[in-house]
């Protein structure tokens, strides 16, 4: 009587759990775990969640990519309005200026000198005056930072055209200097911390005083950049830097995330 009881007993646990595992399999595939789901877009960025514990499969599907199509709409989006562009590439050989500078980062033994403003080399003004027009093409950013020590009979530089500037990505302002209480065609250098380029297409570029000591650079202001870029220009013929705040704004006159003008 014991045996056959022990025998049913195992019979109905057997039973039981595999009836048990076959609902278990038939709520897998029918049906959402007891759980939220969460649905993040491409980027990781935004989260939605969905409660509904008796969502089937194929409409959780449905809902899940719905959804993440949404979140990857709304931050296409958010990333449009907030567009102002991408820094055009630069050829090698885009014009003489470039042409120097390409060659002179990719010889064996590059030159710092030729991409960063932290680094600043002597002025050789005997080999200035030797070949002028030779010597502009050795743009080297930091050369703002290598002007004359104030001091009697030094010439100075001076602001001409306003400090402040503003001007539309693909338009371009004059930034004007004077060197004062100098003899002329003075090298002055001017050099851009915040992209945008100068005619050369360059963020720094070189340019000879006239007689009278004026000198004018174009700076540009380019896709891929926003909002207030310093400027800053100086001589090593001369004591002193003036500064320039260019303000850039997109094509249309507005910046990234304000209302577009009505046509």
């Amino acid at each position: 009587m014991n045996q056959l009881s022990q025998k049913n007993i195992i019979v109905i646990v057997v039973s039981l759990t595999i009836i048990y595992a076959v609902i278990y399999k038939t709520r897998q595939n029918n049906q959402i775990p007891n759980s939220e789901i969460l649905i993040t877009s491409s980027k990781g960025n935004a989260q939605k969640r969905v409660d509904d514990q008796k969502l089937s499969k194929p409409d959780r599907k449905e809902q899940r990519e719905e959804l993440a199509a949404g979140e990857v709409k709304e931050e296409n989006e958010r990333n449009e309005m907030f567009d102002y562009g991408e820094t055009t590439p630069l050829a090698s050989d885009a014009n003489e200026d470039v042409k120097e500078v390409y060659r002179s980062i990719t010889s064996r033994t590059p030159d710092p000198h030729r991409v960063s403003a932290f680094f600043t080399q002597g002025f050789d003004l005997k080999e200035y005056k030797k070949d002028r027009a030779g010597y502009l093409k050795n743009i080297q950013p930091g050369t703002v930072f290598n002007s004359l020590t104030p001091g009697k009979g030094i010439p100075q530089i001076k602001r001409v055209s306003s400090f402040k500037k503003r001007v539309r990505q693909g338009e371009y302002v004059d930034l004007e200097i004077k060197i004062e209480g100098g003899k002329g065609q003075e090298m002055v250098t001017f050099t851009s911390f915040d992209l945008g380029h100068f005619e050369n297409g360059l963020t720094s570029i070189n340019k000879m005083a006239d007689r009278k000591g004026h000198a004018k650079a174009k700076f540009y202001g380019a896709p891929g950049t926003i909002n207030s870029v310093k400027i800053l220009a100086a001589s090593p013929m001369a004591s002193g830097r003036v500064d320039f705040s260019v303000f850039v704004t997109l094509a249309d006159g507005t910046l990234p995330g304000e209302p577009k003008a009505k046509k």
